[in-house]
């Protein structure tokens, strides 16, 4: 019988002292005292914007080897990658969150904070940083974090919602659509550069029908792709910008129907990607265009 009501006491105090150490303000410890993973000497800078661009993709080869490796149960080989793809690139929030989430599985969550907190001083004027720190708030692997004094400090006032793509990409559609240049560059950012993407499916010509992609830098580019489209302008040779209606979007990038034809002598809006610079401004990185034939 003194068996059975031990047992319990101890299911009640099991479940009521997490509940009256949190109204007391208690928090637990960052880190597991029997973690085993050293802390390290030092850590990757932070960047907001990545330096020069290709550092990104550079990164991202380093980031995948890493989830491989992670995937495979090489959890030692996975660390130097994931450290290393977010030196390469600073600002790289998946090889920030991928690192802070290796440090926080492993009982550092300390370590996660100090790789985090960049993020948090600047999420006012930078747009990734708002991301990654609701990807570090949704995800489940960061529950522990989250708890903990100091991670709940770092997640305060995070916004709950996400950023605009829908609305930036729209904008940014109506901007080239109009063919006024004034109001496509306030999208083109100085030391961001972006591809142009274009193809004629319909086109009887082969090279016309392959995908072509150019990549693009500055304020001049932009303005002179931004011509293409003032249909009003017949010296020009603009052709008019169709927009199938609302776009979908993911992983920084938005859709327009790609089932639909594109019409002779017009354009039709596949895709654009962004970068948040900044949570209300973001700068194009990418637009896919397809061609109607051409007919005179």
């Amino acid at each position: 019988m003194n068996t059975i009501r031990n047992r319990r006491v101890f299911k009640f105090l099991r479940l009521c002292l997490p509940l009256a150490f949190a109204a007391l303000g208690c928090r637990p410890d960052l880190d597991n005292p029997a973690a085993t993973l050293p802390v390290p000497s030092s850590l990757p800078p932070f960047a907001a914007l990545p330096q020069p661009l290709a550092s990104l993709g550079q990164s991202q080869a380093l980031l995948d080897r890493a989830r491989d490796a992670l995937q495979a149960g090489r959890k030692a080989q996975a660390l130097p990658l994931l450290t290393e793809a977010l030196a390469t690139c600073p600002a790289s929030t998946d090889a920030r969150f991928e690192l802070a989430r290796y440090f926080a599985n492993h009982g550092r969550a300390s370590v996660a904070v100090q790789l985090l907190a960049p993020a948090k001083a600047a999420m006012a004027t930078c747009g990734t940083c708002v991301e990654l720190l609701q990807n570090v708030r949704n995800h489940p692997e960061f529950a522990h974090l989250s708890r903990t004094e100091a991670g709940s400090a770092l997640l305060a006032d995070v916004p709950t919602e996400p950023l605009p793509y829908a609305k930036w990409s729209t904008a940014v559609a109506k901007a080239l659509q109009s063919g006024e240049p004034a109001k496509f560059l306030p999208f083109i950012h100085g030391e961001i550069p972006y591809d142009l993407v274009r193809s004629c499916p319909q086109c009887t010509n082969p090279t016309a029908r392959e995908i072509q992609r150019r990549p693009l830098f500055g304020e001049i580019a932009a303005a002179k792709l931004a011509q293409r489209f003032d249909s009003q302008n017949v010296q020009a040779g603009g052709l008019p910008l169709d927009l199938p209606g609302d776009p979908t979007c993911s992983d920084r990038c938005c859709d327009w129907n790609h089932s639909l034809s594109t019409a002779p002598n017009r354009v039709t809006l596949q895709r654009i990607c962004l970068w948040p610079v900044t949570p209300t401004r973001a700068a194009v990185r990418l637009i896919a265009l397809r061609y109607g034939p051409t007919e005179r």
